[in-house]
């Protein structure tokens, strides 16, 4: 007699054949799910880091967030990367002039605390006129896609130039030197224009100019209107922040976010690493987010595993994995197999009972 060559699955239980079919594919299908979630956060794109070195530019030195550029111009170069956050190049005139551009005007820059995030500036054009009373001629505003905001400290001064007189109570607020000679220009604290006056005083004035200065400046100079010179002069001060979701997570990983600029003058989001380890690094939540897929997967594999230790079958026989039970019933199956014929032959309930004729005649017993 020869072996049956039938797989081992065909020996096993029903209930363990089709129990491992069931959920092995939970299995599967977790684990590439584990694979992709490691593959993705695990990895970021690294470029070589072209914005890693620091700048002199006079007295102050540039670096990141800040961008350097040595030609003066407020345009970025073509297929170039840009260094840092936007709007934060830092343009050196003369080799000592670090300049930064805000509406289309160029303010020097006066201080970079990078442990404050703040950066101080002063419109160029009121230190060229070297003025205790200059003209004041740009509005400062800062666009919605910016790394750019005021401090606290600052406070806006306005300007109303070459206007029609605003009456007798406001002749202090009165500084000629702002306008032409024959009419009348005035400078308010903002936020001490009376509101019904505003748009009322505007229609009189050819000009009106908003800029920033420091506000504690403000508390001793009673006489505004001849003292502002002073007040301008001494600058005012703007904070940096991340400017999207994208580059706190490149920093998080140990880059340093930019932009790389096309030949269209489009700007693409990049993450600028250095020795192309960026990525390596993992944040804290991403952290979190493996060790607990992780866990899941393993608490899962531990449950199936211990189904299959302990799954009882449905009909007579009880199967236990690596009992003395399981051995002698592998025995019993191997006897049937070998001897066929020559062997007992099993019958189940159904078939007793009828060959007994429900039980009323004994089978091999002389009448």
């Amino acid at each position: 007699m020869t072996k049956s060559s039938e797989p081992l699955t065909n020996h096993l239980p029903l209930s363990l054949s089709l129990s491992m079919p069931q959920l092995l594919p939970p299995l599967y299908t977790l684990s590439l799910f584990l694979f992709l979630l490691i593959s993705i956060h695990g990895t970021y794109s690294a470029t070589p880091n072209p914005c890693s070195s620091s700048y002199q530019c006079g007295d102050i030195t540039v670096e990141y967030p800040f961008s350097f550029s040595d030609s003066y111009t407020p345009d970025s170069p073509k297929n170039s990367p840009y260094c840092g956050y936007p709007s934060l190049r830092i343009y050196c005139y003369d080799n000592e002039n670090p300049l930064l551009f805000l509406s289309s005007y160029n303010y020097t820059v006066t201080n970079i605390s990078y442990t404050a995030y703040t950066i101080s500036l002063v419109d160029t054009d009121i230190l060229l006129q070297d003025s205790p009373s200059p003209k004041v001629r740009h509005n400062v505003s800062l666009t919605p896609n910016t790394s750019l905001n005021y401090t606290e400290q600052v406070v806006n001064l306005t300007f109303f130039i070459n206007c029609s007189t605003f009456g007798a109570s406001y002749n202090k607020y009165e500084s000629p030197a702002i306008g032409t000679p024959g009419k009348y220009s005035y400078v308010f604290p903002t936020a001490s224009i009376p509101p019904d006056k505003y748009y009322e005083w505007i229609d009189k004035c050819d000009q009106v100019v908003v800029a920033p200065a420091l506000g504690p400046l403000l508390q001793p100079l009673w006489n505004l209107s001849t003292s502002y010179g002073s007040v301008l002069l001494a600058g005012f001060q703007l904070e940096w922040s991340d400017p999207s979701e994208d580059c706190l997570r490149c920093e998080e990983r140990g880059g340093q976010c930019g932009y790389n600029v096309t030949s269209s003058s489009t700007y693409i989001p990049t993450c600028f690493c250095t020795d192309g380890n960026c990525g390596k690094k993992t944040s804290k939540h991403t952290r979190l987010i493996i060790g607990i897929s992780l866990g899941i997967f393993t608490s899962l594999f531990a449950i199936c595993i211990l189904c299959l230790l302990v799954y009882r079958r449905r009909d007579e026989n009880v199967w236990f994995f690596g009992t003395e039970e399981h051995k002698r019933a592998q025995l019993v199956e191997a006897t049937l197999e070998n001897f066929e014929l020559l062997a007992p032959k099993r019958y189940n309930f159904s078939e007793i009972r009828k060959i007994t004729k429900s039980f009323t005649e004994k089978i091999g017993q002389d009448l």
